[in-house]
C-alpha cells in the first residue's frame, strides 16, 4: 500500500456493491482487488461492511483507506450544462465559479448539489456534470457510516470511456468506437473518440433475470440489443461529428448474453468483448477466485483509473 498512489472505484448498485483497488508506482499499475457483496433485501449497510472487510483482507500490507475513492452515479441522477471558463485560474476557483454559474442556472443552492466537469478541448468552456445531494444522500450517508471516505463522484458512462481509452491507447486519432455496458440493472451506451462531444446514453436493463440462458434467448437478447443500438446511433449521429463507427466493445456483468457474432451481422460493425483488465497487472489467484466475468466490474475498474490517473 506504501510507495505508490492506490485509488479505489466504486460502483454502488441496488442489487450489488462492486469495487476496484487499483495501485500506481511509477507507470506501472497493479490491481489490488475486485470484491463485490450483494445488497440482501437492499440493505446497502451490510454490503458496505462486507466490501470493506473483503478488502481488508485482498490487501496484504497493513490497512489504511485509499487516497482516492471514487463512486460512480448512473446518467438518470445527473443534469449536464455547458457554460464559458477561465482555464487559466488556478482550479480551485475555477471550481467555484463553474458551482456558482451551475447553482444560478438551476436555480438551486450549491449546497444541494454535487458536481464534476471537464475542460471542452473544442471550445474555451467547460462541460457540467450536477447531481442533487438528495438523489444519493442515503448512499453518501452509509458510505461515511462505515469510513469510506470519497474524493470524487464522477459519471458511471465517464468512468467506461476512460476504460476503452486505457483499453485502446493505439486505436487511430479520430476514429469513433461505441462502448455498451450491459449491467443487469442498466444498458450504458457511450459513443466517441476519446475527446470531445462523446454521446451518453443510459436505459433501463434489456434483458431479464440472470438465470440460465439458453440458445433461443441469446439469439432474441442479441436481437434485442441490436434494435436498441441502431436507434440510440440514429440519436448519436446527430451530435458527434467525424467518422462512423469503427468497432463496438462489449462490457458488464450481463455482456456474456450477447452473441458476438450474431451483432456483428445484426450492426455490421465490428464487435468485440472489452477486457477491462488490459494494462493492468495482477495475480492470477485474483481472478481465479471470482464468481463472475471481470466484465461486471468495468465501471469500478474505470473510476480507480481516475484516482491513479490523478497523481500522475
Amino acid at each position: 500500500m506504501f510507495g505508490g498512489t492506490t485509488a479505489m472505484g466504486i460502483d454502488v448498485g441496488t442489487k450489488t456493491v462492486r469495487a476496484a483497488m487499483i495501485q500506481r508506482r511509477g507507470k506501472a499499475l497493479k490491481l489490488q482487488a475486485l470484491v463485490a457483496a450483494p445488497r440482501g433485501n437492499g440493505s446497502l449497510d451490510d454490503a458496505l461492511k462486507s466490501v470493506k472487510k473483503q478488502l481488508r483482507k485482498a490487501c496484504k500490507a497493513p490497512w489504511q483507506w485509499p487516497k482516492h475513492q471514487i463512486m460512480g452515479v448512473p446518467q438518470s441522477n445527473v443534469a449536464v450544462k455547458r457554460f464559458p471558463a477561465s482555464l487559466d485560474i488556478p482550479e480551485h476557483e475555477q471550481y467555484v465559479q463553474v458551482g456558482l454559474q451551475l447553482s444560478e442556472s438551476l436555480g438551486i443552492s450549491m449546497d444541494e448539489l454535487l458536481y464534476d466537469y471537464r475542460a471542452l478541448p473544442e471550445t474555451e468552456g467547460v462541460e457540467v456534470y450536477a447531481c442533487r445531494k438528495p438523489l444519493i444522500a442515503d448512499t453518501l450517508k452509509g458510505l461515511s457510516e462505515n469510513g469510506y471516505k470519497l474524493s470524487v463522484i464522477e459519471l458511471q458512462t465517464h468512468a467506461l470511456m476512460r476504460l476503452y481509452s486505457q483499453h485502446s491507447a493505439s486505436r487511430h486519432s479520430g476514429e469513433v468506437s461505441m462502448m455498451i455496458d450491459i449491467g443487469a440493472e442498466r444498458l450504458q451506451i457511450c459513443l466517441g473518440n476519446g475527446e470531445g462531444g462523446q454521446f451518453y446514453r443510459e436505459l433501463a436493463a434489456p434483458f431479464d433475470g440472470m438465470g440460465l440462458v439458453t440458445d433461443e434467448a441469446r439469439e432474441r437478447y442479441t436481437e434485442t440489443l441490436a434494435d436498441t443500438v441502431q436507434r440510440q446511433y440514429q440519436l448519436a449521429a446527430t451530435q458527434v461529428q467525424g467518422a462512423p463507427v469503427s468497432s463496438v466493445w462489449l462490457s458488464g456483468d450481463s455482456a456474456g448474453k450477447i452473441d458476438i457474432f450474431q451483432l456483428e451481422k445484426l450492426l455490421n460493425w465490428r464487435v468485440r468483448a472489452l477486457n477491462p483488465l488490459q494494462g493492468l497487472s495482477y495475480s492470477p489467484k485474483l481472478i481465479d477466485k471470482l464468481s463472475e466475468s471481470t466484465a461486471a466490474w468495468s465501471t469500478s475498474i474505470g473510476l480507480a483509473l481516475r484516482g491513479v490517473e490523478s497523481d500522475h
